[in-house]
């Protein structure tokens, strides 16, 4: 058996096409790498207080211009008592802003310069926080968005407890880094790039002389069946995890890896709130007290590259069973492409078919936002979008999709 897989990594390995997928996947990396570095250099230039204090008094002298038109409009022989009573209320709605626009510029002023500590910082935005759950700011806050603010809360007095500074998410890191690699490739690159690898594991051994020289062997259907699969299955992790890997010590040598114990808030579970109804008259979901918890960064790197894995897995068996079902790489190839297509349309476009998706595995190609817990259940509105629920989905996936590979391939008729 080892050596039937041992033959076919090694065909898998000698064609052409495995190192242009290769190194595609690398350049895609690069590109991903460099997009990530300049978007680090403009937000940091668009958070800078010279920055945002340009930004707010440009903001100041349009809303000044549109109260003054405002202003002519209301006086203007036209304008009925419902017109001046809108036009009151927006012109107390602009006074409001420009008002808070000043105050912030006058502060951004004030600590110009000076070195303000970041855990004296950071409390003063607990303390903000805080004030807005409960109310005494006058924001009244929506019941369905407190418990979140709340997880923002415990992480933020986490970091002054433990005297652990920070991380702007936008900045380049070795832990930021590969996790926003691996929630880039969920979208669909990850998926297209092994239809394009593995399509043809089959469907490109069909002519005559190869499939005479694989029945005539004193090996079963199954053993040879399973020696691709598995072939497939390890190059597919080897590669896509090690050139991973490599970017990541790659971009922690040059930038620094980050702190390997930070904090990460995972696994926040929802549930619908019966209490209350929204303007598309649904239930809205809101997060369970006390689901959300904290595992540090090396931990969470380590789960999303596991729970990357299980997808990748998952992808190479359905994509394989595609192989074994038609007889031309091209064919196989063309339909594996376009169905992965059609499955991420599903899940990012039609959202009245969300009742069927969670129990497609594309659905869960983001595994950042499967672990965290927030980004598809919100996204789709739906509490069972979970990673308890993923893994079993993904694991279900793989297993059937190869048991009707083997099925067909063991079944079917070979003309040679």
């Amino acid at each position: 058996m080892l050596t039937l897989i041992g033959n076919e990594m090694k065909k898998l390995f000698s064609r052409k096409k495995t190192w242009v997928v290769v190194i595609g996947f690398i350049l895609l990396l690069g590109i991903l790498t460099f997009a990530l570095y300049k978007e680090e250099q403009n937000l940091k230039k668009y958070s800078s207080p010279e920055f945002r204090i340009q930004s707010m008094q440009e903001s100041i002298n349009y809303n000044n211009k549109k109260k003054q038109e405002l202003q002519d409009k209301r006086n203007s022989a036209t304008s009925t008592d419902e017109d001046k009573k809108a036009i009151d209320r927006e012109l107390t709605r602009i006074d409001t802003d420009i008002k808070n626009m000043e105050e912030n510029i006058k502060g951004l002023k004030d600590n110009s310069g000076k070195n303000i500590a970041w855990k004296t910082e950071l409390k003063q935005q607990i303390e903000a926080r805080e004030k807005a759950i409960n109310n005494e700011d006058g924001s009244n806050m929506p019941d369905e968005y407190k418990e979140r603010e709340k997880i923002n809360i415990n992480q933020m007095k986490y970091f002054v407890e433990h005297d652990i500074e920070p991380v702007q998410e936008y900045k380049l890191i070795g832990f930021n880094f590969i996790n926003k690699v691996v929630e880039f490739l969920g979208m669909i690159f990850l998926a297209m790039g092994i239809a394009i690898f593995i399509s043809d594991m089959v469907s490109g051994e069909c002519t005559p002389p190869t499939m005479k020289f694989l029945i005539t062997q004193p090996v079963s259907r199954g053993k040879v069946l399973l020696s691709k699969f598995i072939a497939a299955v390890v190059s597919s992790v080897l590669l896509i995890v090690a050139i991973e890997l490599i970017y990541f010590l790659f971009v922690g040598l040059v930038f620094g890896f980050g702190s390997s114990n930070y904090p990460v808030m995972v696994g926040t579970r929802f549930q619908f709130d019966m209490a209350t109804v929204n303007e598309q008259g649904i239930h809205p979901l809101k997060a369970i007290a006390g689901s959300t918890y904290m595992i540090p960064m090396w931990k969470f790197t380590l789960e999303i590259l596991l729970m990357q894995i299980l997808f990748i897995v998952a992808c190479v068996s359905f994509i394989f069973l595609i192989s074994t079902l038609f007889k031309s790489s091209m064919v196989s190839m063309g339909v594996g492409s376009i169905i992965m297509i059609i499955l991420f349309v599903i899940i990012n476009q039609l959202r009245p078919l969300g009742k069927i998706v969670p129990y497609l595995f594309t659905t869960y190609g983001n595994v950042v936002g499967v672990l965290k817990g927030d980004e598809l259940a919100l996204r789709f509105q739906n509490p069972a979008l979970t990673a308890s629920f993923s893994i079993p989905v993904m694991i279900i996936w793989a297993i059937v999709c190869y048991v009707i590979s083997h099925f067909v391939f063991t079944k079917k008729d070979i003309l040679i």
